[in-house]
């Protein structure tokens, strides 16, 4: 006899239901790849689905091409400046106006638009047939209004896409708020069907694992290169990534200790941050005076930014007091070549940009967030980069923690995101419709090099 909790179980073993439409596959635009063409078929079938694909493998394309075959009224609610960049790529590759909007007012009655996450609630109540999130990964880290206004106004919208590069599998709340965007599960019926709550926080039930990953299959695609779901993914082989500690030895020492030690709860950390910086801003100048390369510069403080702009005679910053026209001009025109330097943060910019054009970066000093550290890795180092990518981390003596706490925990999402994509992709193979195709031997390409501090 099966245990209530089992029953519970199989009646959502079903998945998630389809209730989307059926599209021709030649009806898809030519210029999109077949996993593309294959990924964006099976959106369309499920309605409201998720994809989770690694940087560069052309989730805005797929999403656009999506949109446009809904037909109706769309809008896309991207990222500063990343709305721009999508405008222009559907323009260059579907032959396809998208139109950058602010408010309902300028919306077209029918097509497609694409606004900024902070322009969000100038379109409450306007009537959409869909409704797409790019960089989604984005509702576990905005503010809390920002998230509400998401989920309780924008509810009943019939076709809804979230996309983002593979989301941090462990961070359950960023998996339950795509959910509960997309009208599929709750946060609170995710957490109560398949995990479990420990000292260590939330962990999925041993018993969960395998219907966890069905279910997740049923609505969202994981994917880190096209072969993982038997495509050929030799076009998509990423150049290799090396990143590089500069340990800089600083004058700070916590009162009444004569030597770095571990540091103490967040006051030491900024305290530590703060007063070093002049310790490590030599060391970053160093790094951009001395190539005629571009770079990108990642600061956390206001203050770190302003001694870069000292120190760094040909750099451009943005910050967030900035007006929208200035940020966009410096993100794009640093996108552009115009500028050959860009000082700015990650919660400004570390999210959907394409800036493939620059491969030298530097995090002035670090946090403990994996996710932000590997989302503005991830502006540079994406598929179609044609150049080895390096990034110095900048830190201080005392900050050696940090970083091997980021390290540990991108080997664990490393070691995670495989597990679920090995776990599920035949689940995934049978979503899309290539579960039933001969098996091709890809032995023989390697996916994804592993980054050299990761091995």
């Amino acid at each position: 006899h099966m245990s209530e909790y089992e029953r519970f179980l199989a009646s959502k073993r079903k998945g998630t239901p389809s209730h989307g439409i059926s599209v021709a596959s030649d009806a898809i635009h030519s210029s999109l790849y077949d996993f593309q063409r294959d990924t964006v078929l099976w959106a369309l079938r499920k309605g409201r689905a998720a994809i989770w694909q690694a940087v560069g493998l052309g989730k805005t394309l797929e999403q656009v091409e999506w949109a446009r075959q809904i037909g109706g009224r769309t809008l896309i609610v991207a990222p500063l400046a990343v709305s721009q960049q999508t405008v222009k790529m559907a323009r260059a590759k579907l032959d396809l106006d998208v139109r950058y909007v602010r408010s309902h007012d300028a919306m077209p009655n029918v097509g497609i638009a694409i606004t900024n996450y902070e322009m969000l609630h100038a379109f409450v109540g306007c009537r959409l047939d869909g409704m797409v999130l790019d960089e989604s990964a984005i509702l576990a880290h905005i503010d809390g209004a920002t998230r509400r206004l998401i989920l309780d106004h924008f509810a009943d919208i019939p076709f809804k896409l979230s996309c983002t590069a593979t989301p941090c599998p462990n961070d359950v709340t960023e998996i339950a708020s795509q959910a509960e965007f997309l009208g599929i599960e709750t946060r609170s019926g995710v957490l109560s069907t398949y995990f479990v709550h420990d000292e260590d926080g939330w962990r999925l039930r041993g018993h969960a694992r395998q219907p966890f990953f069905r279910w997740l299959a049923s609505w969202a695609q994981a994917m880190q290169n096209p072969s993982d779901l038997g495509y050929d993914g030799s076009a998509f082989i990423l150049p290799s990534l090396d990143v590089r500690e500069c340990i800089v030895d600083t004058r700070w020492t916590r009162e009444g200790e004569l030597f770095p030690g571990q540091l103490k709860g967040i006051t030491d950390r900024a305290n530590v941050r703060k007063q070093s910086i002049k310790d490590r801003i030599g060391k970053v100048a160093e790094i951009a005076n001395g190539t005629g390369e571009q770079v990108l510069i990642w600061c956390g403080l206001n203050d770190e930014a302003d001694a870069c702009v000292k120190a760094i005679p040909d750099c451009v910053e943005v910050h967030g007091t900035q007006d929208l026209e200035t940020k966009v001009d410096r993100l794009l025109g640093f996108a552009d070549g115009k500028y050959r330097v860009l000082v700015t943060k990650g919660k400004i910019a570390g999210h959907g940009l394409n800036l493939q054009s620059c491969h030298k970066m530097v995090f002035m000093g670090l946090n403990d967030s994996f996710q932000l550290f590997h989302q503005s890795i991830g502006r540079c180092y994406r598929y179609m980069q044609k150049h080895p990518v390096t990034v110095d981390i900048i830190v201080s003596d005392h900050e050696v923690g940090i970083v091997q706490n980021v390290k540990r925990k991108a080997r664990e999402a490393d070691e995670l995101m495989h597990g679920i994509i090995d776990a599920a992709k035949e689940y995934e193979r049978l979503e899309i419709g290539t579960r039933d195709q001969p098996e091709e031997d890809f032995s023989a390409i390697t996916p994804m090099r592993r980054p050299i501090w990761l091995t």
